[in-house]
């Protein structure tokens, strides 16, 4: 895994667009053989990537599910071997199946390990993960946690990250700021270690991406948003969130030119009694349209219409109902998140055959741009994706 300008490639130079799920509480939770039916749940709806908080204390303490505790009394300095054994088995689980392990290394939002850390500590930490884990090729480092860096606790995450890129340098970092604070927000002059700008927001996805798409070149990844059948705790006019409250950030941030983003269920990320219930979600069932569309696209050709010079009857830019759209180098797409017949400057359109994509459940049917207006077709309501070619 590379960057390459504003995306990010396969070793192959390949585009890759990251499509993960958050299973943040696995190694603490689960046994192994659940978590490898979680992830071959995933890989079958197209997922590439798996978030996993290789040390933690927001769910159910610090200890893994073996009771084994990671540090010999919280000090990051010292290591115990057995909890990174079982570590080791949990990120094989997820290279073995070739996906790519998202790893947290520290936590600091609420419940966390703020108080435990030093400068020293993360730099020994950081030498310990770049050591154990510099065989893996393909990996994202998430730093900080749910949580921004108000007392400038910076350098805790600097230290972190430089010393673990000093031993491992195949590697890509990004930091989990606080929600509406993207990493480039605290870290704009940490380029020789920060490569992915992460987004997490819970207003609309699209707002954001956009924002820091126009802040620097480096890849925008939408880290997270509202979990599925979680309470939005009057973040959004939703009292839950939805499967389309899920539709409409992942859609919008590709559109917007995110290079990956993340999704995930209420019941998984905690791992709750019912998680395995939770596996067949329609939030996560319907993100496989949005795999596949971003397969076959040529996703890193996109420029965004967000100024609307070719969607001509879109709701306004910040609203529910804003029509998210691009143009690449041989297509235009848009999700609408309610169908309706879309009007386009046929000037900036070259395209006029394509397809209607049922965002919730992958239903095609044809469409044809006149040259002013595609036509909805007809019985369909909800949210839905238009691609001429």
């Amino acid at each position: 895994m590379k960057i390459h300008s504003h995306f990010l490639t396969k070793n192959t130079g390949e585009p890759l667009f990251l499509k993960a799920e958050t299973a943040w509480g696995a190694l603490h939770k689960l046994q192994l053989p659940d978590f490898e039916r979680l992830l071959d749940a995933r890989k079958s709806l197209g997922f590439n990537a798996i978030h996993l908080q290789i040390v933690d204390r927001e769910i159910g303490g610090s200890a893994n599910f073996h009771g084994e505790e990671p540090f010999h009394n919280d000090d990051f300095s010292r290591p115990l071997e057995p909890y990174w054994r079982y570590a080791d088995q949990f990120v094989e689980a997820i290279t073995s199946r070739e996906m790519i392990p998202v790893l947290a290394t520290q936590w600091w939002g609420p419940g966390g390990w703020l108080p435990f850390l030093t400068p020293q500590n993360c730099t020994d930490f950081g030498r310990f993960l770049g050591e154990r884990y510099a065989h893996l090729h393909d990996v994202l480092w998430i730093h900080a946690g749910d949580r921004s860096p108000y007392g400038g606790e910076q350098i805790l995450a600097r230290n972190l990250a430089r010393a673990l890129q000093n031993v491992a340098p195949n590697g890509l970092h990004t930091v989990h700021n606080g929600h509406e604070q993207p990493s480039a927000f605290w870290y704009h002059d940490d380029s020789d270690w920060l490569g992915i700008n992460a987004a997490y927001t819970y207003d609309y996805a699209y707002k954001q991406v956009l924002a820091e798409r126009g802040r620097s070149e480096s890849p925008v990844y939408l880290i997270e948003t509202g979990y599925e059948a979680e309470a939005s705790g009057g973040r959004t006019d939703e009292a839950v969130y939805s499967p389309f409250y899920l539709r409409r950030q992942a859609w919008g941030a590709f559109l917007a030119g995110a290079s990956g983003h993340a999704i995930g269920h209420h019941q998984i990320w905690q791992f709750k009694d019912d998680w395995m219930g939770a596996l067949e979600a329609p939030g996560a069932r319907s993100m496989q349209f949005l795999h596949e569309l971003a397969d076959e696209l040529a996703w890193p050709t996109m420029k965004s219409d967000h100024e609307n010079r070719i969607v001509r009857n879109s709701p306004r830019f910040g609203s529910k109902w804003y029509v998210s759209a691009a143009i690449g180098e041989d297509f235009f797409a848009a999700y609408l998140p309610q169908i309706q017949d879309l009007q386009l400057d046929g000037a900036s359109v070259p395209f006029r055959d394509g397809f209607w994509l049922r965002a919730e459940n992958g239903e095609r049917t044809g469409a044809r741009f006149d040259g002013e207006i595609v036509k909805a077709p007809r019985g369909w309501n909800g949210d839905a994706v238009l691609i001429l070619r």
